[in-house]
């Protein structure tokens, strides 16, 4: 049994920021499921925590290749004949393909775009990515020339994109890229462009976007064929990842695999690189924005993350911190997962082209395609703690994922946990305040569930802690624009941003 809504109810819940509330449809009380009714198909919008908990559990539901072929198309520019490839691809993401699939091995985009991020983002990648995230990021900020004394600046959005954007984009990609000349420009305004591209607005009702993405596409082409003449094995730096031309291991190993497959060329690369490229920066940018805007507007919060980063001991530079240290922190973790629940409302996209899905309750056929999205999950009050209605879920309450065992009503869930709840974790840390995501997999959802989850979430939180304890500890920061709203334009593909300019002042701190 699922819920059916019509074609028209769809386009008015997705073409409307946050009118997707219109689809959270309950049963018996409870987040369910529905079946959308399209002129030539049909989608089934999942929801409900234990629904996708079950969800992500399911093997051959962890492929998003459904999304990630629209997505080439409409919002990266791919041509229709180098898109086959990936639609004819049903092997999966794993390194072992489906029993049913007959897919090339060079033709298995899924897996090998997969392994690659995984690899690159997660696994031998990822501490050499980071360590030049961080240098570019204290680099940048070391050279804004910021005194003891105050000085103002116009938008904190531009703050963001100029230092955290460009720091991660010159430690994935180099520096090569972004010196050619307007690609920093032509990025956000690309990203400012996407909503019109991903709700497939032609070129005549969104020229500047189409343009756009045009001049993103050239900017990569051009690229290739500098850093195929510049690259040679001797510019890989001593971490063993990273280089000037192609920036790290991650985007040199794409050239090999892509290129090989069936109907690809440089203009099909362009579009999957458009496509890393975008959500390397457009997520964290913002997700750092908010997290700063939240910390810094809030006198105790500020103190009490200042006195836990007084705690740690700093590296042999006197300055950075030890991103461990940071992961083991409650609070600044707390910080982090609950920007994310506030404000990261976006769909993530699943097909099983070979089996069924059901999780004793719902049953959706194979071959259909599921669309989750975060934001009823983020903001169920049948699931999430609210302390009594003291924290609503529409306000931003740092200490949301904490556990506390001197306060029976804390922590994320509205069923309550407790240490004993966390196994050989809680026993070792009987007493203490933790931060806990434990029994959350259907409910904090902001990078998706499963097998084929963003593979870049383990990257983008310890950004995001590194950059919350860099700003608390190198600046004082005030913000001068009153009443600050969000836009969310961008509702279902990006997280939200502040919708007018945030003038902010910021200062040099001196302990």
């Amino acid at each position: 049994m699922l819920y059916r809504f019509s074609a028209a109810r769809l386009v008015s819940c997705l073409g409307v920021q946050n009118s997707w509330i219109e689809l959270r449809v309950r049963y018996a009380g409870y987040l369910a499921p529905v079946r959308i009714s399209l002129p030539v198909d049909e989608i089934y919008m999942i929801s409900g925590p234990t629904t996708l908990a079950a969800l992500w559990r399911q093997k051959w539901l962890s492929s998003p290749i459904f999304a990630y072929t629209v997505g080439l198309k409409y919002i990266f520019g791919m041509r229709e004949e180098s898109i086959r490839t990936y639609k004819a691809d049903n092997s999966g993401v794993y390194q072992k393909p489906h029993p049913d699939s007959n897919v090339e091995p060079r033709n298995r985009l899924d897996y090998l775009t997969h392994n690659g991020l995984l690899k690159g983002l997660a696994k031998e990648g990822l501490g050499p990515l980071l360590q030049r995230f961080e240098h570019n990021f204290r680099s940048r900020l070391s050279s804004l020339g910021v005194t003891e004394e105050w000085v103002e600046m116009p938008d904190l959005l531009e703050f963001f994109e100029q230092n955290v954007g460009n720091s991660i984009l010159e430690a994935l990609f180099g520096p090569t890229l972004l010196t050619r000349k307007n690609f920093l420009r032509d990025l956000w305004d690309f990203d400012r462009g996407i909503r019109f591209l991903g709700k497939r607005f032609p070129w005549f009702l969104a020229p500047k976007a189409h343009r756009a993405r045009d001049r993103m596409l050239a900017h990569l082409q051009a690229w290739y064929i500098e850093a195929r003449k510049g690259f040679t094995e001797a510019s890989i730096l001593p971490d063993g990842d990273g280089d000037p031309f192609w920036g790290s291991e991650l985007v040199r190993s794409r050239q090999r695999y892509l290129l090989a497959a069936d109907e690809q060329d440089d203009a099909a690369v362009s579009s999957v690189d458009l496509g890393l490229l975008w959500t390397s920066v457009t997520n964290i940018v913002p997700n750092a924005l908010l997290t700063i805007l939240h910390v810094f507007e809030d006198q105790e919060l500020q103190s009490k993350l200042r006195q836990s980063l007084a705690n740690l001991t700093k590296r042999s530079d006197g300055v950075s911190f030890n991103v461990e240290d940071l992961l083991q922190d409650p609070l600044m973790n707390s910080v982090y997962a609950e920007t994310l629940r506030l404000h990261v409302h976006v769909f993530t996209t699943r097909c099983s082209p070979h089996q069924d899905f059901t999780d004793g309750r719902w049953f959706v056929p194979r071959n259909k395609v599921f669309m989750v999205n975060s934001y009823p999950a983020h903001m169920d009050n049948s699931y999430w703690n609210t302390k009594d209605g003291k924290h609503p879920l529409n306000t931003f309450w740092a200490e949301r994922f904490i556990l506390d065992p001197s306060d029976p009503l804390s922590g994320p869930r509205k069923d309550g946990l407790s240490h004993d709840d966390l196994g050989d974790k809680g026993i070792e840390k009987a007493g203490e305040k933790l931060f806990t995501l434990k029994g959350l997999d259907g409910a904090w959802i902001p990078y998706g569930g499963g097998y084929g989850a963003c593979p870049g979430r383990h990257l983008a939180r310890r950004q995001l802690l590194l950059i919350m304890a860099t700003m608390l500890s190198m600046f004082d920061v005030e913000f001068l624009t009153p009443n600050i709203t969000m836009d969310t334009s961008g509702f279902g593909i990006a997280t939200e941003k502040p919708k007018q300019k945030v003038k902010f002042r910021m200062r040099k701190r001196v302990v």
